[in-house]
């Protein structure tokens, strides 16, 4: 069943990576269609290599750095494009420029940091995408917003779940509970992956699909 569910995480982010791929080809006047496409594209390449690399037996906990700057970088700026509120606007530029430079910061400076995941690195990465996503879904029930709804829940309840898991996994779960409580983590973790990758397929059909 796990493999099952794993195969259909690779599937579904294929299938994304393809329909924001078209959608963009159509319309590529559109930044948020730029930033999907940029974010569904890399995040398949990544796993591809990811999978490259582990079978043939070399380390690739590197790729995480690229995951997570990735996903941070083109999510905020495809928030950023929907954003009315002035603020909110000036932060995500703000957090686009400090919270890189940060993880470079600390990649450089910590013996090891680099081939190895990185607990500061995954916080200052995804807290501000939650945060984002809980402004976003506000300004949905306040009827200012109709699109990345869905995207938006999707990605707020796998934020959350595969922050709590990876950091409880490292600092308590590696020392208390074992190996295999962490793979079960994991497993319900790639149940929320895969149910938010299926989310951004209704988000492409309900508002992407159409591209003039």
């Amino acid at each position: 069943m796990h493999t099952l569910i794993t195969d259909l995480c690779y599937v579904f982010l294929l299938v994304n990576s393809i329909l924001f791929t078209y959608s963009f080809i159509r319309n590529y006047t559109s930044k948020v269609l730029l930033y999907l496409f940029l974010y569904t594209a890399v995040m398949m390449l990544n796993q591809l290599v990811i999978g490259y690399l582990r079978s043939n037996g070399v380390n690739n906990l590197w790729l995480s750095h690229v995951y997570f700057l990735v996903q941070f970088i083109t999510i905020s700026l495809a928030f950023r494009q929907l954003q009315t509120n002035l603020f909110i606007r000036k932060l995500n530029s703000v957090l686009l420029i400090t919270i890189p430079v940060t993880v470079g910061a600390i990649l450089a400076i910590t013996p090891g940091a680099f081939k190895n995941f990185n607990i500061p690195e995954t916080l200052l990465c995804s807290i501000p995408l939650i945060a984002y996503c809980v402004h976003h879904l506000i300004q949905a029930i306040d009827g200012n917003q109709s699109k990345l709804i869905l995207f938006s829940i999707g990605l707020f309840v796998y934020l959350v779940s595969s922050t709590l898991v990876f950091v409880s996994a490292k600092i308590i779960v590696d020392d208390y509970l074992g190996q295999g409580f962490i793979t079960q983590l994991w497993k319900i973790n790639n149940i929320i992956y895969l149910s938010y990758q299926i989310l951004i397929v209704i988000e492409w059909y309900k508002n992407f699909r159409r591209t003039s």
